[in-house]
């Protein structure tokens, strides 16, 4: 077996065991699916931490994720832009903000509300409210006073009744528990307990999926190289083969057809019309001439090098046409 088969093997087994994992993800009705997008983005804004430009960016991630969503984007829905907020919410920010490290595999159960949540959290919520508000009545009631007076200062008022109204509007996004509430949070939470589940398993065969189709395409790449190569390497033996007989057909000369005087030691065979301006391998174009003229003349034609040496180009093409060549 190739390597390349090799590699496709191993696409075809890592493939099939997205598939058996993306199995569990159709069974979510996509259509639902999409309703959520108006509960993700506030648990992204409203219950996540984070500042103005993340909140948009958080919020442009959802559109865009929930508008053509499928069954694999479910799967990997924790590697998204957004991910990790949607999964941890202010816990992932906070220890982003204080560069801390973050256990990403950790249980995930903690950062949804279930009703048992639902209603322990009204209790505690109505009950924190109830002691804010009576606090801002007793400190109304108290006042401020002077430099001499038992009574806060004005400064110490106006600073504690700040932080007391901004707590009580705090407590104000604190999402109200209706059953369309807890209906999405539950369907989004079953979602995301099973993209959380396979999350580092998707992401190992995505990464080994990645290196192997890289690999295969290099691969493939090198296979049509050397075929390009060994088709180059049989033309040229062809070629070779073909220039051998052709040469056997020439005459040998006793006197260069260029210069005129007498051949001495081995001679070479030129191609008139040179080959790198479209002149043919052929018995017509080819001349057997002195090494000298040969290393000289080069690709150029025979009018030029006929003026460059100083030949006369009349007698030269004579010389040339009595062989039976082409001028």
């Amino acid at each position: 077996m190739t390597k390349i088969a090799k590699l496709n093997t191993e696409l075809a087994i890592l493939n099939s065991k997205l598939s058996e994992i993306e199995k569990y993800f159709l069974s979510f009705d996509i259509q639902r699916v999409r309703n959520l997008e108006a509960h993700v983005v506030d648990r992204l804004i409203n219950r996540s931490v984070s500042d103005r430009l993340a909140r948009q960016k958080d919020r442009k991630a959802a559109e865009v994720f929930f508008r053509n969503v499928t069954s694999k984007d479910l799967m990997r829905i924790k590697t998204k832009t957004f991910g990790k907020r949607l999964f941890f919410l202010g816990a992932f920010v906070g220890a982003r903000y204080h560069k801390r490290r973050f256990d990403y595999d950790q249980d995930i159960e903690p950062f949804f509300v279930s009703r048992e949540d639902a209603v322990r959290r009204k209790y505690e919520y109505t009950q924190r409210l109830k002691n804010l508000r009576e606090q801002l009545n007793d400190l109304d009631r108290v006042g401020f006073g002077g430099l001499f007076s038992s009574k806060p200062s004005k400064h110490q008022y106006d600073k504690k009744r700040k932080e007391l109204e901004n707590s009580i509007s705090y407590l104000g996004k604190e999402p109200t528990f209706t059953d369309k509430f807890l209906s999405d949070e539950e369907y989004l939470r079953q979602i995301c307990k099973l993209a959380h589940q396979f999350s580092n398993e998707i992401q190992t065969i995505d990464s080994r999926i990645k290196y192997l189709k890289k690999e295969t395409t290099e691969l493939n790449k090198q296979e049509k190289y050397d075929l390009k190569m060994a088709k180059a390497a049989a033309f040229d033996n062809e070629t070779r083969k073909h220039a051998k007989i052709i040469k056997s057909k020439i005459t040998k000369q006793l006197n260069c057809p260029y210069c005129g005087v007498p051949i001495k030691g081995s001679s070479h065979l030129d191609h008139i019309h040179p080959v790198s301006k479209g002149g043919l391998n052929v018995a017509e174009n080819l001349v057997d001439c002195c090494a000298t003229c040969n290393l000289k003349k080069s690709d150029k034609g025979v009018f030029q090098f006929c003026k460059e040496q100083g030949f006369d180009y009349q007698k030269v093409c004579e010389r040339l046409l009595n062989l039976g060549k082409h001028v």
